[in-house]
């Protein structure tokens, strides 16, 4: 079963996300460690709205110091918008059923 990778953003960092399609998550923080944790897939927990609008098919992460960037591809909407995050400092991990998705095949999720 594949896993979210939950990263909680500010607003000024909106349209990196759905423009730039990075997600950047400073190396203070600690180094998300994707392939322990099964993850293929990156939420942003946006501060402004407190919840999680969309989920993205995670194509690659690459370290450049002092971030970690991961790479974006398919987003999925999630209706209605998730807020189960447990504390809004640094990334979580979480099911992707908790999204109430389900992976079909890499990068193509169904709804539950």
């Amino acid at each position: 079963m594949s896993n979210v990778i939950v990263v909680p953003e500010k607003d000024n960092f909106r349209q990196d996300i759905f423009e730039g399609e990075v997600i950047y998550i400073n190396e203070s923080l600690g180094q998300p460690d994707l392939s322990r944790h099964n993850v293929s897939y990156a939420a942003p927990y946006l501060f402004n709205e407190r919840r999680v609008l969309r989920v993205y098919h995670i194509l690659e992460m690459r370290h450049v110091a002092p971030n970690y960037e991961i790479y974006l591809g398919n987003s999925f909407l999630v209706n209605p918008s998730w807020n189960d995050l447990n504390q809004n400092r640094r990334f979580e991990y979480h099911p992707l059923a908790s999204f109430r998705f389900r992976e079909e095949r890499p990068g193509f999720l169904l709804p539950l």
